[in-house]
């Protein structure tokens, strides 16, 4: 299994350390990486990014702790997906690139 498939299968996100703050902007630091964003009730909804331990982040919308709506994923390796997600799953028309 990658290690994209294992990231999304701990899908909605996991909370380790934090303060309790609802619908703001914070740092979080998640079992899965380190998230900057928007909050509700310490779960990731709005826009915010999220950092993957080996150089992965996701950037876009969130709801309920997972990738949801439009958003840009980099993957460890330089490629990426510029698309739509939906309840943490990648769906719709989207854009792959990769490295030359």
């Amino acid at each position: 299994m990658s290690w994209v498939a294992k990231f999304l299968k701990t899908w909605p996100l996991t909370l380790t350390q934090s303060e309790t703050v609802k619908d703001t902007a914070i740092a979080k630091t998640f079992e899965q990486g380190n998230f900057r964003g928007y909050t509700v009730e310490n779960v990731p909804y709005g826009d915010g990014k999220i950092d993957f331990p080996g150089g992965a982040s996701f950037d876009g919308n969130w709801v309920n702790g997972k990738m949801d709506g439009e958003g840009y994923f980099i993957f460890g390796d330089e490629h990426n997906y510029v698309g739509e997600y939906k309840a943490g799953v990648m769906v719709g028309d989207g854009n792959y690139s990769f490295p030359r």
